[in-house]
């Protein structure tokens, strides 16, 4: 999770590192909790996107613990999965919460209501959003459906379903060994 052993995994594998995922809920630690601290900092040294897990556990996977992380390191971007917590009033929480911190999107996944995405969308602008769909545990077929019942224009559309991911990404390739044929 952190420490020298994080450290030397992290620039042992760099060329091989697009983004760093921190789960709160799984590891049983807020993103705050200072063995998070070398991750964090290298991913923002290598401008590398943190996809951090947000949920319903807010004294552990609360998005203003994300967005505290977010404000300690502003040369990183952070994609708030489940758009901050999966639940209309969360979501709408951590909308309010980012408004004014141009380094924090919001990732899809999960959410079933076509209309709080388009709430987000107005709020911050399809620029702001980067699609998911939980998938292995939800298919992504639901969530396509979810934006595009919304109506966007297509460039729009296009921002949330992959321009915006490509963007935050452009400067990492991808791992030299990511596929793996399971057949």
């Amino acid at each position: 999770m952190g420490g020298p052993d994080a450290s030397l995994f992290l620039e042992r594998n760099k060329d091989d590192i697009a983004a760093i995922k921190v789960h709160p809920s799984f590891a049983r630690r807020p993103i705050t909790d200072p063995a998070f601290g070398p991750c964090l900092e290298y991913a923002e040294a290598n401008h590398l996107p943190v996809i951090v897990h947000c949920g319903r556990w807010r004294e552990v996977a609360g998005f203003e613990l994300a967005v505290r992380a977010a404000v300690s390191h502003p040369g990183c971007p952070f994609i708030l999965s489940h758009m901050g917590g999966d639940s209309p009033s969360l979501v709408k929480e951590a909308v309010a919460a980012v408004r004014e911190l141009p380094n924090v999107y919001l990732g899809t996944e999960s959410i079933r209501e076509y209309w709080v995405i388009a709430e987000a969308i107005d709020a911050l602008g399809p620029g702001r959003l980067v699609f998911g769909s939980d998938f292995n545990l939800n298919h992504p077929a639901t969530f396509l459906a979810t934006i595009r019942a919304i109506g966007l224009d297509r460039a729009s559309e296009a921002l949330i379903l992959g321009d915006n991911a490509r963007r935050l990404f452009r400067n990492r390739r991808p791992p030299s060994e990511a596929v793996v044929d399971v057949r």
